[in-house]
């Protein structure tokens, strides 16, 4: 593999092999550099969409343009060029980190400062020089201070500044008066309110025997002080210049005292382990703290907000020549008051209370022991005592100008000007993740794997446990202290029976240290410890929202914990859940959603069931459900053609699923008919569920009453066994049959059309094309939305391209384009079956209506329609000559194929890749994909004859094969393709990827 080095010290600069890469265009010097700030974590395509394109000039196309773009930037980067790779809904640069010399700058910066510290000053100055040298201009200077690049930069900004001093320093112990001048001079010029810089000119200008000149310095900084910030000297400065006036001797020898000594030297306890998984989480923080007075961490109990505190404080000691202290408020009874409170933090700052008889006197004391020294307060462990922690607080804020507070808490303190961050749990596996290569990525699988080997030896994270440790991990919501309890039983239990038994978590993960709090020693007490904090109301919601199986938004939440009244009122409990940790939140498309994680759903669903409520809320997230249901039946009528639907249905499918079961179980048959009658429509375009044609079988032949309702799933049901190849076809005519009449006896027109639209269907597959025009034609006249004739034109098209008239069929998928809207299921399949038709006239229209499609599809929640998109684009873009854009878009359909398991449009999608391969001159690849989708097509037992687009293409690359490789070796080759198990070659081309 070729050696890469990335500069991001400066202009940005990438080596390949020990050559500078000549990186051409802005847009991709901007890629590249947003992409090296993230030190190995994938940008995902939002961001990198706003970072390139300003508002308004964003291409509609937009993913497949970035797909483009990344595509000639790998070409740039030549053999390096697969270092840059699609990953986790987005991209990733992948760089050994001793080859960035932003990483190489805070290496050195750490060992010269361990050299300094073990008395090696002669060394430090060589260290801190070299380290220094590596800077070239302002941090990530390509980014120009993009929102994601702002934290890293200042971070490098400020280590760099402080590396000046360090260097500053190390010079003086090592007697090198003049250099360490003149460094101090310029420092003083780039930041003139750092105080340390000063203290330094001061010292190095007075062993220069310019007693005068040092002084005159530490008027000047004065000066500024009191004109810029209103402050005075920190009180090591003003001990300097008294020393100087009375000459000191110790300020005269090399080595001596100076001020640096009194640099903060954080007061905090070292961590007994490695922190996992925070890198991104601390550069956010870091540039917070670095510009407000007050930060407070939030968050669920047991995900790490102490240890992200610590190493934040840490990092940020530098920063505050006061120092840093802690405040440990854990041990605190809930009862205690500001008094007690203000004990606790002037003991750790070594501030003695005897005698001060009140709040206001101990905030005094404080006061007049901190003066304006910049010193960082880490208070942790606020929750139980928050409201006196925050009269504390900001009493210690109106003395104190430079205090600085960082506040560890499960819900905020409540002030002005204050900064609250939720810390999240660490990154989880894919759904699907089984394989060991499948946990990368995930820190919670790192965590794991870290603590299993410290209880257990013998552990390994390899193909026999890399499922089970996906399952724990995911089920166990990232959250370290459930990990880490989790890890503990690997003493006496496999990875897979610790997974097994996660039912029982609160039995289960019981083993923490002996050192820890009570609370952090069994999963049990992290939770319990929450939840008694919070007020009788909000324990009712809390426990009342365990019966969602996802996330809900706050109607469903009135709805299903409230007793009827102000729906306002559940709002705010809800929000005050939020703030106290216990209710989480997700955004999407501008939404608000709520979650509770799986361990605080454990948790409150025993509540609820100790509470005797599990039936009639039950009953009541059934009756909302049913609802929406039955509103969007208003609104859309039969069908459920809507983006809305499904974007409804994908938020909120595991509710519906569980209201589908609960009707069935509970004898409501009319509710789980109306539920099942719009779920099936997205299950047949989504992943597909086991259960779904169980399910609709029961309904069918069920006693409900709902007779639109009935017939749709009657509908339902025969397309699903169909579309999935369940059983016998006859079965399918049969229910279609039932199906036609059911839509006379409701005297439902929407009913009537689509009984006879998916019939006609079915026959079309079954190779009946003139019982297939017949049908459409027949639907065409109950087509009520403008939709519905739609698709009837969609499959018209179709027709046409069985019969070879291809300028028929552009013409039909034009009109089904017409007469749908941006929130018809139409829209998408209509786009994507007109684009490879216009390749051959228009190759720019085609590669554009390709990218419409694309774009299309993804307004719809639905994987299948974005197999079905990504197929017609790759065949669009091989017709047109675009063969790369064709091998990025190929790149993401294998991906998605992989992930859901989804076997869709397999023929087409070989036949693609064989045709790129063909091209690349991969000629027995090329040959084995032939096979392979030559073998699919003969096992269809529907007719797909006029579905072939890229016929004439495959037909003459076949040729091609035949005549490189000659017919023996073609058929052998073909042979073999064809007798891979169709899953195991789509993973194999996918790991390949695609010679370009």
């Amino acid at each position: 593999m070729s050696d890469v080095e990335v500069r991001v010290l400066g202009p940005l600069e990438v080596w390949v092999d020990g050559c500078a890469v000549r990186i051409g265009s802005r847009k991709q010097r901007l890629l590249l550099a947003a992409l090296a700030v993230q030190d190995n974590r994938p940008v995902g395509t939002d961001a990198l969409t706003e970072l390139l394109w300003a508002a308004g000039e964003v291409p509609p196309s937009v993913r497949v343009t970035l797909r483009s773009l990344v595509s000639r930037l790998r070409s740039a980067l030549g053999p390096a060029g697969d270092r840059l790779a699609p990953r986790g809904g987005g991209y990733v640069l992948t760089v050994d980190p001793a080859a960035i010399d932003a990483v190489r700058f805070e290496r050195g910066l750490a060992r010269g400062r361990e050299q300094l510290a073990a008395g090696h000053a002669a060394a430090a100055v060589g260290t801190l020089r070299d380290a220094l040298a590596l800077w070239r201009g302002p941090a990530h200077a390509e980014l120009d201070g993009h929102g994601f690049a702002r934290a890293p930069a200042h971070r490098l900004e400020e280590a760099r500044a402080s590396a000046v001093e360090d260097l500053v320093d190390a010079e003086l112990r090592a007697g090198l008066t003049a250099d360490a001048l003149d460094r101090a001079e310029g420092q003083v010029l780039a930041h003139p309110l750092r105080e340390r810089a000063w203290g330094q000119l001061m010292l190095a200008r007075y062993r220069c025997g310019r007693q005068a000149d040092a002084l005159a310095a530490y008027r000047t900084v004065h000066a500024l002080l009191r004109d810029e910030l209103a402050v005075a000297p920190t009180p090591a400065l003003v001990e300097l210049q008294a020393r100087i006036l009375r000459q000191d001797p110790l300020l005269a020898a090399d080595g001596g005292p100076g001020p640096a000594d009194h640099a903060a030297v954080p007061d905090l306890p070292t961590a007994p382990t490695p922190l996992v998984g925070r890198s991104a989480v601390l550069a956010e923080l870091a540039g917070l703290l670095a510009g407000t007075r007050l930060l407070t961490l939030t968050g669920v109990a047991g995900v790490g907000k102490t240890r992200v505190a610590l190493q934040l404080a840490t990092d940020a000691a530098p920063a505050h020549d006061g120092g840093v202290r802690l405040v440990e408020l854990a041990p605190l009874d809930r009862a205690a008051g500001d008094g007690t409170v203000l004990g606790e933090v002037a003991t750790a700052l070594g501030v003695a209370t005897a005698g001060a008889g009140t709040p206001a006197a101990i905030v005094q004391r404080i006061a007049g022991r901190l003066g304006d020294r910049p010193l960082l307060l880490v208070v942790d462990n606020c929750e139980h005592v928050v409201g006196a922690v925050a009269r504390a607080v900001e009493a210690l804020r109106r003395r104190c100008p430079r205090l600085t507070v960082l506040a560890t808490s499960r819900e905020p303190l409540g002030l002005a000007g204050e900064v609250t961050r939720v810390v999240p749990p660490l990154s989880l596996p894919a759904p699907d993740a089984v394989a060991v290569a499948d946990l990368a990525g995930s820190d919670a699988a790192v965590l794991f794997r870290q603590r299993a080997r410290a209880a257990a030896a013998d552990f390994e994270l390899d193909a026999g446990t890399a499922a089970a440790v996906a399952r724990i991990c995911r089920r166990l919501d990232g959250i370290p202290l459930a990990l880490e309890l989790a890890a503990a039983r690997m003493r006496v239990l496999s990875a897979e029976q610790v997974a097994a038994r996660l039912d029982d978590r609160f039995t289960l993960l019981t083993a923490g240290h002996r050192t820890a709090s009570p609370r952090q020693r069994t999963l049990r007490g992290a939770i319990e410890w929450s939840h008694d904090l919070l007020s009788v109301d909000e324990q009712v919601v809390l426990r009342r929202l365990a019966v969602f199986a996802a996330g809900f938004d706050l109607d469903a939440a009135a709805a299903v914990a409230g007793d009827g009244g102000d729906a306002g009122r559940v709002a705010e409990l809800v929000s005050r859940l939020v703030d106290k940790s216990v209710v989480s939140t997700r955004r999407r498309r501008g939404e608000v959603r709520f979650v509770l994680l799986e361990t605080v759903r454990g948790f409150a669903a025993e509540r609820l069931s100790d509470a005797g409520e599990v039936g009639s809320v039950r009953a009541r997230h059934r009756a909302h459900y049913v609802g929406s249901a039955r509103e969007q039946r208003r609104v859309w009528g039969a069908g459920w053609d809507s983006a809305l639907w499904h974007r409804r249905v994908a938020a909120e499918e595991e509710n519906f699923r569980a209201a589908v079961a609960s009707a069935l179980a509970d004898g409501d048959h009319d509710g789980a008919l109306l539920l099942l009658s719009g779920l099936w429509v997205h299950w047949a375009w989504a992943a597909g569920r086991a259960e779904a044609v169980g399910w609709l079988q029961a309904v069918v032949d069920g006693p409900g009453t709902d007779a639109v309702a009935r017939c749709e799933c009657v509908v339902g049901l025969a397309v699903l066994l169909r579309w999935w190849e369940v059983g016998d076809p006859e079965r399918s005519v049969r229910l279609f049959v039932r199906a036609a009449e059911l839509a006379e006896e409701a005297d439902d027109d929407a009913c009537r059309f689509w009984v006879r639209y998916f019939h006609a269907e079915f026959r079309m597959l079954r190779g009946d094309r003139d019982g297939a025009r017949a049908g459409y034609l027949d639907a065409l006249r109950w087509a009520v939305p403008r939709s519905s004739a739609g698709w009837c034109s969609y499959s018209f098209g179709w027709l046409a391209m069985g019969a070879g008239d291809a300028a028929a069929a552009r013409a039909e998928f034009a009109r089904a384009v017409d007469l749908s809207g941006d929130d018809d299921l139409v829209r998408p399949h209509a786009l994507a079956a007109l684009a490879p038709l216009l390749a051959g006239a228009d190759p720019a229209e085609a590669s554009a209506v390709a990218g419409r499609a694309l774009a299309s599809a993804r307004d719809f929640p639905l994987p299948g329609v974005h197999v079905m998109a990504l197929v017609r684009a790759a065949q669009t873009y091989v017709l047109c000559g675009e063969d790369d854009i064709a091998r990025d878009v190929v790149a993401e359909l294998l991906d998605l194929q992989h992930r859901l398991g989804n076997l869709q449009f397999r023929a087409e999608t070989f036949e693609v890749v064989s045709v790129l391969a063909a091209r690349s001159g991969d000629h027995r690849v090329a040959a084995r994909l032939l096979g392979a989708g030559g073998a699919v097509r003969a096992a269809r037992t529907e007719d797909d004859a006029g579905v072939r687009v890229l016929g004439d293409v495959v037909a003459a690359t076949r040729r091609s094969m035949l005549a490189g490789l000659g017919p023996e070796a073609y058929g052998r080759e073909a042979a073999a393709g064809a007798a891979v198990p169709v899953p195991d070659l789509v993973a194999e081309v996918r790991a390949a990827r695609l010679r370009r």
